[in-house]
């Protein structure tokens, strides 16, 4: 797979219709103001999703900082497509163009994940669990095993529904375009290094910490859009 196709979870974010045909056009034949709706003028920053002060474990100031990355990750994409005038990215600028727009869907992901607390107790969620053959405990286990396995300490954890396939599941995705196709993440982990390296903690207390504070009920949200009751 080309490691510069879009997710559909950035089409999604921007409130796009994703087809199969726009996730899946490589970069050297993309044409961002037709085919990636929202590449063709700025993206608009939106405000932080969660009371930075009710985390658990983890400070405001954390908190604080992964709302900035997005909001750069926002104003970097923003700048390469006003290079390219009123028509989106140049030509020149249209792989690190997608490369930004993945950064800053998967962080906006990652920020709605959080301020929960960590136990679904939604039907359709628990369903989606059951169909995998997992329940919360082995779930999390999965979850801690793929986190282990990201090469460098540093990455994403992901928990899909695919458009195509109608199934969900969990993958790690090494950088921000290292995406799948029709693949829209409910839940979003930023693993990278300088996130838990700020904590003075190892990757795995970490992550122990986002899962005791994911937001299960935004994530029952994503999965009624597809009627997944």
């Amino acid at each position: 797979m080309n490691k510069f196709l879009i997710s559909a979870l950035a089409l999604l974010s921007l409130g796009a219709t994703p087809t199969l045909a726009q996730t899946s056009l490589p970069v050297q034949n993309a044409d961002p103001s037709r085919n990636l709706p929202g590449l063709g003028g700025p993206i608009q920053m939106r405000g932080i999703p969660f009371n930075s002060n009710r985390l658990f474990g983890l400070p405001s100031r954390w908190a604080d900082e992964q709302y900035r990355q997005y909001g750069l990750s926002v104003l970097a994409l923003n700048r390469v497509l006003a290079r390219g005038g009123p028509s989106g990215a140049a030509p020149a600028d249209q792989a690190l163009a997608l490369q930004l727009f993945n950064r800053q869907a998967l962080s906006w992901r990652f920020l709605e994940s959080l301020g929960g607390q960590g136990l679904p107790t939604q039907s359709n969620v628990l369903n989606r669990l059951q169909a995998e053959g997992l329940d919360l405990n082995s779930w999390q286990a999965r979850v801690l095993a793929l986190a282990a396995q990201l090469k460098g300490g540093s990455g994403w954890i992901i928990w899909e529904y695919n458009l195509l396939t109608g199934n969900t599941g969990l993958y790690a995705a090494q950088d921000d375009t290292d995406v799948r196709i029709a693949s829209m993440p409910l839940l979003v982990m930023n693993l990278n290094q300088q996130t838990y390296q700020a904590l003075n903690i190892d990757q795995e207390s970490y992550t122990r910490l986002l899962l005791n504070n994911l937001n299960w009920e935004s994530v029952s949200a994503r999965l009624n859009q597809f009627g997944l009751r």
